[in-house]
């Protein structure tokens, strides 16, 4: 079973929170990276898991404050 800890990736994303707010962002360790387009973010993902052989991208989308889950 394989099993990723994103501690830091959590803590990264919510001191910065406000400034990705409404966007779809991946997230390595204490970088974020915000992704623009759908074949940016493929690129941006292949580039960052070759920076980061050892980690896991945390990919996400950090919801507006107007978003109500009933």
């Amino acid at each position: 079973m394989l099993y990723a800890d994103f501690g830091e990736e959590h803590e990264t994303l919510a001191a910065r929170e406000n400034e990705f707010r409404g966007k779809h962002v991946i997230v390595v360790g204490k970088e974020i990276h915000e992704i623009e387009s759908g074949e940016q973010g493929v690129q941006l993902l292949k580039r960052l898991r070759k920076e980061h052989p050892d980690k896991i991208p945390l990919i996400t989308y950090v919801m507006t404050e107007e978003i109500y889950i009933l």
